[in-house]
This record gives C-alpha cells, structure tokens and sequence, in this order.
C-alpha cells in the first residue's frame, strides 16, 4: 500500500518560465518521504534516524502554480540497511504523471557515523508498503 500526500503548488515554487521549478520536485518527493517515516514512527517509535543517500527524479510533464499534485510512494526494496523507495507525483484531478523519482533512505547510527541493520520491526512495517515492480522488459 502507497504512502499518498496531496499538495497545492505555492507561486514561490514556480520559476520565470511559469512552471514549477525543478529544485520544487524535490521538496514534494521529500513530503512524500516524510509521510512514510511519519508512518514508520508511529508503529516503532520517533527513534528513527534515517540518512538520505541518493535522490532522483525524471521529469515526465509541466506543473503550474495552484495545481494540485499528489505525491505517492511506495516501498521497491529493503536491503540490510538500505530502504529504496519509488516515488511518483501526479496531478490529483487526472492522475497524469508529471514526475517520477527514486530514494535511497539508510537506517544510520549517529554516534558511529555507521550504518545499521533494519530491525524485524522496522521491516515488517514497511514490508506493508512495498510495491509491485514490475521487471523490465527484455
């Protein structure tokens, strides 16, 4: 199951061409992000401290101010301290994709500056929003 997130385009989110800016996609991936761990502390705790380590996105159509968007993410893949999500924005009235991203989150210990194992909890729940990813084609 989907983590999904509505928003409405702010005009300081938009540049001189009209559309909203490609530093703006990444705000509203992160949102989408933010709702998972919101998520996920509500089921292991607030101790939860997660690293970002790699962040894309494509950029499949324009967005303008006052659209309203939806950001919907899922889980594609545990590792063993590793948590790649697989991210969509779309407009909320026509589902039409207008951005696709991907996130690497780490389960990180401050004090060692380390990575750290998923626990059992941790996994099972996000194991509840992992995604059906299709293989590619070939």
């Amino acid at each position: 199951m989907a983590i999904r997130s509505k928003l409405r385009v702010r005009f300081c989110e938009t540049d001189a061409m009209g559309h909203v800016n490609n530093v703006s996609y990444f705000m509203y991936l992160e949102q989408g992000r933010t709702e998972l761990m919101r998520e996920l502390s509500s089921v292991v705790g607030k101790n939860i401290s997660v690293i970002l380590a790699s962040a894309k996105c494509d950029f499949r159509a324009q967005a303008y101010f006052d659209q309203e968007l939806e950001v919907v993410t899922a889980v594609r893949r545990l590792g063993t301290s590793s948590i790649t999500l697989s991210q969509k924005i779309v407009d909320a009235g026509s589902g039409n994709v207008v951005a696709e991203g991907e996130s690497v989150l780490v389960h990180f210990d401050p004090k060692t500056q380390r990575p750290v194992p998923l626990t059992e909890e941790w996994r099972k729940a996000l194991k509840r929003h992992l995604a059906d990813v299709e293989a590619p084609a070939g």
